[in-house]
């Protein structure tokens, strides 16, 4: 690892908060039209699947409630197979991911680090 885990658990932090902002007040519909938005909306996931496999193994380990692999897969998608991205699967990380995992990432900030 180049950089400290605190970097990398922070940039999944900051960019969950900027998913937050851009699109919290957004239906699906809106979102999927405001392509703008759409597109920092998946950059912030790539980010964070990208920082998400920088966390050691051993650490996801201890947080098993976490879909590790699944969000590291998204940022294979988005970096990979763009061209594939399904704007539902999109929504549903917004709606249902983020803040179980922004939750777990404050916890392991605050004991493990």
């Amino acid at each position: 690892m180049s950089r400290q885990l605190s970097l990398y658990l922070n940039d999944i932090l900051s960019s969950i908060a900027k998913i937050q902002i851009y699109a919290s007040h957004l239906s699906y519909e809106e979102l999927v039209a405001d392509e703008k938005t759409l597109d920092a909306v998946t950059h912030n996931l790539l980010i964070i699947g990208e920082a998400t496999k920088q966390i050691p193994d051993t650490l996801r380990e201890q947080y098993p409630q976490i879909p590790w692999q699944q969000i590291a897969g998204i940022r294979d998608i988005i970096a990979h197979a763009y061209f594939t991205i399904n704007p539902r699967i999109i929504w549903n990380v917004i709606q249902q991911e983020l803040v179980p995992l922004q939750n777990c990432i404050q916890i392991i900030l605050q004991t493990e680090i």
